[in-house]
């Protein structure tokens, strides 16, 4: 059986999505953003038996408000991760904030995922996707590695082969604030008449000359 694919119009609505995820903020001109990188080496987070979504979204800073709402829906972990895997994909290439994308994902369909091979991938033992996903940013930093020792998942080979770009995923499924040199944290805070409104963190590849 074919795949279930989350593409049907999504490359016109990953703008709206992230937008979409935030409509609630209505700011000003009074609006203030302070942008503070934190660089700080932390040790490896400890991989959890199972997802825990207010966990994953406190963790990751998501506004308190949007955390709410979706633990008022019961929201699924699983399928949280499963849209975080999508947006971090070459299926969701031009996803600019994964985190924004599965949010306003999850608040459409708080049950499900975006089907197929991402849901397959998200089902795993937490400490097995970890082991991909930190095989994934290893292995695309030492491209010519030509006898490295291959990710043993299929399943991850077609769907999201390897990337530097998922350790986002490692930012926001455990917390590493560097899980790799050349990526950063940053948090974005924004104010409306005093009034913290949003908290965002966002992980970014630095650039050394």
């Amino acid at each position: 059986m074919a795949d279930l694919s989350p593409l049907g119009g999504a490359d016109d609505t990953i703008g709206w999505r992230e937008w979409h995820s935030l409509k609630h903020l209505n700011t000003s001109q009074k609006s203030q953003e302070r942008i503070s990188p934190t660089t700080q080496d932390k040790p490896a987070a400890a991989v959890p038996s199972s997802w825990v979504l207010r966990k994953l979204l406190i963790q990751s800073r998501v506004h308190p408000k949007v955390t709410k709402d979706l633990l008022a829906k019961n929201a699924s972990a699983q399928a949280f991760v499963s849209w975080l895997l999508y947006a971090c994909s070459p299926a969701g290439e031009g996803i600019q904030n994964p985190l924004a994308y599965a949010l306003a994902s999850l608040r459409e369909t708080p049950d499900r995922g975006p089907g197929g091979a991402y849901d397959r991938l998200a089902a795993l033992p937490p400490a097995e996707l970890v082991r991909l996903v930190r095989w994934s940013v290893k292995r695309a930093s030492n491209k010519y590695a030509f006898d490295a020792a291959p990710s043993g998942n299929e399943s991850w080979n077609r769907t999201m082969g390897a990337s530097e770009r998922h350790a986002i995923l490692l930012a926001i499924l455990l917390g590493e604030d560097d899980a790799d040199p050349t990526w950063e944290r940053k948090v974005t805070q924004m104010f409306v008449d005093g009034e913290e409104v949003l908290h965002e963190t966002e992980t970014t590849r630095t650039h050394h000359s």
